[in-house]
């Protein structure tokens, strides 16, 4: 993540150097000099909605900093992660159990859980209309490649129903779809070697 700024200016400044011709300098440099604080205030609208935050505090980007040190250093799953998260309520223990099944270090998340908490009440954060917010804004299912390496060799040999499932799933992701929901697990011990190009 900490890499798409970057990137994403590097790309605009590829695409204002193919348009200069029909541009002038000075507006072509104003438009990029616009990407960094659009960027960021973009990102910081949309992490605030992943974790629930209605109002925005300046603690805000230390609080998702550390989580994001968290899921990298442990190699939780994004996904699976926030989705849980989503059903975390500060008055009920027994709510951390489904982001503790995902993030290998207990300590450490209660932690944060605890100023995840702290922050949510300070706001004055329903819980009942923070998780449902949650749950609208963090997807249950995003197409893995291993999902996607299962379609295509089922598409192979001549078998098209997986396409037409996923297609249901992937276009209701946020959607709880039960009887799907091998597609929301975890990738399998080996399935992390299996890369799907953009073009499969």
């Amino acid at each position: 993540f900490d890499q798409q700024p970057r990137v994403g200016l590097w790309n605009c400044a590829r695409l204002g150097m193919a348009l200069l011709p029909l541009l002038d300098e000075a507006s072509a440099q104003a438009a990029l000099e616009s990407y960094r604080s659009t960027f960021e205030s973009s990102i910081d609208a949309l992490m605030r909605a992943k974790l629930g935050l209605c109002t925005i505090d300046p603690g805000d980007l230390a609080l998702q900093g550390e989580l994001f040190e968290l899921l990298h250093r442990t190699g939780a799953d994004y996904t699976r992660v926030f989705r849980a998260l989503a059903r975390f309520d500060a008055t009920d223990p027994g709510s951390r159990t489904a982001i503790h099944a995902e993030v290998n270090d207990s300590a450490t998340l209660d932690s944060w859980l605890n100023r995840y908490a702290a922050r949510l009440d300070a706001e004055g954060s329903s819980a009942t209309d923070r998780q449902a917010r949650m749950l609208a804004t963090n997807p249950k299912f995003v197409l893995r490649n291993w999902i996607a390496q299962e379609a295509i060799e089922a598409a192979e040999a001549g078998r098209f129903g997986l396409i037409e499932t996923l297609r249901q799933v992937m276009s209701a992701p946020f959607d709880e779809h039960e009887d799907w929901e091998r597609f929301a697990e975890a990738p399998a011990d080996g399935a992390a070697h299996i890369v799907v190009s953009c073009s499969s």
